[in-house]
């Protein structure tokens, strides 16, 4: 068993985990641009991608690893080290063209006010590149059916968020009606099959990768929706939505 396990293991492609093409598709769909910004930028590797792209954007990453932000800064990255989940970002409301959220929202409880942030921030038509896991993967509905935990919901792992593509879809048009457009789907990974299949089956297959990657697209002016909305549903004490001023976005 094991020596099937480790063969299969070397056909498998780690690097579609995190949908570096995928990624990279995206970037290059939404080019030229000005600014980008990276929330949980880790060692930069989606930044470099970008600055492919358009070598002389403003390219910034926001993480709260000391390391990781010394690292950026070496990189010539623009970094901040914060609290993404509680700090106001360090941009004026409409002025990002790009954000990028790639394998982070899971790790979060704070998701109103990390998608009011980047809202403000992000100008109407700007972009917001979103990777994250998929509660509802092929191996993750083999492992239910088993009775076994999937592996991107481990209660002695790192996410404390599960994610499918309608549940996130549900999220945008309850908080925001309207407000984003969805561009481009993408699967990316698709566990145990090599890297060649995986690629294939995903393209095919979105819904059951073991990643899911949205092109998002800003499409109005926002106001406080994604703060207001926790609020008017009587769960405001639960989420953390203070950092920024009402009369920013006063009706």
């Amino acid at each position: 068993m094991k020596r099937a396990l480790k063969w299969i293991e070397r056909g498998i492609d780690y690097d579609l985990d995190c949908g570096r093409p995928t990624i990279c598709e995206f970037l290059q769909t939404v080019s030229p641009f000005d600014s980008v910004v990276d929330i949980g930028a880790g060692r930069g590797h989606d930044l470099s991608t970008a600055k492919k792209f358009s070598g002389n954007a403003i390219l910034t990453g926001l993480d709260s690893n000391s390391e990781r932000v010394r690292g950026l800064k070496d990189q010539g990255f623009n970094a901040f080290l914060m609290s993404i989940e509680k700090d106001k970002y360090p941009f004026a409301s409409e002025s990002i063209d790009v954000f990028i959220a790639n394998q982070v929202l899971e790790h979060t409880k704070e998701i109103y006010f990390i998608f009011h942030e980047v809202t403000r921030c992000l100008r109407v038509g700007g972009h917001f590149i979103v990777g994250i896991p998929n509660i509802a993967s092929l191996h993750n509905r083999f492992l239910l059916l088993m009775g076994i935990q999937p592996t991107q919901a481990r209660n002695y792992g790192e996410h404390v968020r599960a994610f499918t593509k309608n549940d996130f879809v549900n999220f945008l048009s309850r908080v925001w009606p309207g407000g984003y457009e969805i561009e481009s789907f993408r699967g990316s990974q698709f566990y145990p099959f090599p890297g060649f299949m995986a690629r294939r089956l995903s393209l095919f297959l979105p819904n059951c990768s073991f990643c899911i990657y949205f092109l998002l697209r800003k499409t109005k002016k926002y106001y406080r929706e994604f703060l207001d909305y926790p609020v008017t549903q009587g769960m405001g004490h639960q989420f953390y939505l203070g950092g920024t001023a009402e009369d920013e976005y006063s009706k």
